[in-house]
């Protein structure tokens, strides 16, 4: 009995001719196989020359795995394997003779692409936080069979893949003694790295992995336009002379549109500031309010307040973020004549979680009667007209003696007005 093999792409078809004698070797019935790391399972037909068989020996299984279904054998090649394993079938041939049958299977070597792991997307930073650094980890020439590779350099080297604006991050740089990645935050938004590794070789030759940068700022001044500008007035409210007999209700709207500053993101309010106007303004300390509240809150976008303070404030969406005495001063630091340093601060006790995506930003200060600082309390600058939607409303109480309570029943202010202090937010990540 002779044997002809005829290959149709993965498939080998054992075809009977005749009987000629007995087979006394393994290439009188399957040839060895040869082929390359990431090839496809390989099918081989038994069935026109055995009756039975079964696979009887593998001297590489982690090369490749064999399975015997009825007379179909099955061969899998693991991927990123190189090498030779001799795989051998016991069985009885059609003409009743029991034999045992080995062929050789070789996967040659081909470049496997380099491999590190995955980068994890570092928490949100300031865009004050400084340079930032991020390690490349289990950085190889490939993933295979090991040392089939060794003596390959493998470059790091990184991108901006994208921004949600322009300059999210500076200074992106590559350290390919330490295998790291550096940038400096510079605006708020997010920005997409790709880090690519390159082992030089002519196939397979790069893997690139991305991490996201997002970056918040640390501080943002409404109305924007007079970040680096002094505003056209000066404002008293809410921190007037109050002394004994004068309690005050004063409500703030700062529209979402002057929160841009945020790139979409979800950030705490950590701290207020004002700064002292520039021609008036002078230096006070120990101004001292007592019984004094501040509550934050989040409404939905209109135009301007309405004269009804509770109308202004949903239920729900309001947060108390400052209860009890209050201390404020100023050295009147003059930064660019005649604008001032923002140094007249209010530390929350709590802060206030504001996405810009669900609305404005209302602030409301109450101080009752008597809660007021008999220090002189120097005008704040501020601006008499703004964006829509920067405006507020005061009520200022000079006759008799008002409490919290009663400063809250006395529900309607004056016609609010456009325009306000100019008022700096010092923002933290939310986790």
């Amino acid at each position: 009995m002779s044997v002809t093999k005829n290959e149709f792409d993965n498939l080998v078809v054992l075809t009977y001719v005749q009987i000629v004698g007995e087979f006394t070797a393994a290439s009188d019935l399957i040839e060895d196989i040869l082929v390359a790391e990431g090839a496809p399972d390989r099918d081989i037909s038994l069935g026109a020359f055995f009756t039975s068989a079964v696979v009887s020996g593998n001297t590489n299984p982690a090369l490749v795995t064999e399975t015997l279904i009825g007379l179909e054998l099955n061969l899998s090649f693991a991927p990123d394997q190189n090498g030779t394993s001799t795989i051998t079938l016991l069985g009885t041939l059609t003409n009743g003779e029991v034999v045992e049958i080995s062929f050789l299977v070789t996967v040659d070597s081909i470049n496997d692409a380099p491999f590190f792991s995955i980068i994890n997307d570092p928490a949100l930073v300031l865009d004050t936080a400084g340079e930032q650094t991020v390690s490349v980890l289990g950085l190889v020439p490939g993933p295979g069979t090991a040392g089939d590779e060794t003596g390959q350099t493998v470059t790091l080297s990184a991108i901006v893949f994208s921004e949600t604006a322009a300059g999210v991050i500076t200074g992106l740089n590559v350290n390919n003694i330490n295998k790291t990645i550096s940038y400096t935050p510079a605006s708020a938004g997010e920005a997409v790295i790709a880090v690519v590794a390159d082992d030089g070789q002519n196939l397979n030759a790069t893997f690139t992995r991305l991490f996201t940068v997002t970056v918040g700022p640390e501080t943002v001044v409404v109305p924007n336009n007079a970040i680096l500008v002094e505003g056209d007035k000066f404002a008293g409210t809410p921190f007037v002379n109050l002394g004994d007999t004068t309690a005050v209700r004063w409500q703030q709207r700062y529209p979402a549109s002057e929160f841009t500053e945020l790139g979409g993101l979800t950030t705490k309010i950590t701290q207020i500031a004002f700064r002292p106007e520039g021609p008036g303004g002078g230096i006070f300390s120990g101004a001292t309010f007592t019984g004094i509240e501040i509550d934050l809150a989040t409404i939905s976008s209109q135009i301007a307040l309405v004269s009804a303070f509770d109308s202004n404030l949903p239920s729900g969406t309001v947060q108390r973020v400052y209860d009890g005495t209050l201390v404020l001063s100023t050295l009147n630091t003059v930064v660019d004549t005649p604008r001032k340093a923002f140094d007249i601060v209010i530390v929350l006790q709590t802060p206030f979680v504001y996405d810009p995506a669900a609305g404005d930003l209302v602030m409301e200060i109450r101080i009752p009667t008597g809660g007021g600082s008999s220090t002189v309390v120097s005008p704040i600058d501020a601006v008499s007209a703004g964006p829509a939607g920067f405006g507020g409303l005061e009520q200022t109480i000079n006759i008799g003696s008002l409490t919290i309570p009663q400063l809250i029943s006395t529900a309607t202010a004056s016609t609010p007005r456009l325009g306000g202090p100019v008022t700096q937010f010092t923002f933290e990540p939310v986790p």
